[in-house]
This record gives structure tokens, sequence and C-alpha cells, in this order.
């Protein structure tokens, strides 16, 4: 995050065993509650179907 500009656009995804871990998602709560980011969009949807695995895709705006 450090490296982005004010209004710079970032894109990743957690996968459900990212997500089974909360320290990732609290993260990236601290980035949008603390006013640093903004969350533009989020989707859940398949990631590796034939292991049935999903994930979660962000794209945030640094503030």
């Amino acid at each position: 995050m450090n490296a982005l500009n004010p209004g710079g656009i970032m894109s990743f995804s957690f996968n459900d065993h990212a997500m089974a871990d909360a320290s990732y998602t609290a993260r990236l709560e601290d980035w949008v509650d603390g006013g640093r980011a903004r969350l533009v969009h989020s989707a859940y949807g398949p990631h590796l179907p034939k292991r049935n695995v999903n994930s979660t895709i962000y794209i945030i705006e640094k503030a």
C-alpha cells in the first residue's frame, strides 16, 4: 500500500485458505476503516474450481 500514490488502484485476492486467517481481512479493514483506502469493489467466486476453492477479489483505491 505504501508504494501507491494517492488515488492509486490496487487489485488483489484472498482465497478461502487465506480467508480462514482473520488477520488478512483485518488488515484490509484497518486500511478502509482508517481512511487510508476506499473499497471500490469486491466479489467472491471460483478460484480453483477443480479443487473447490473460491476467492474474494478486492479493488481498493488509496486515499
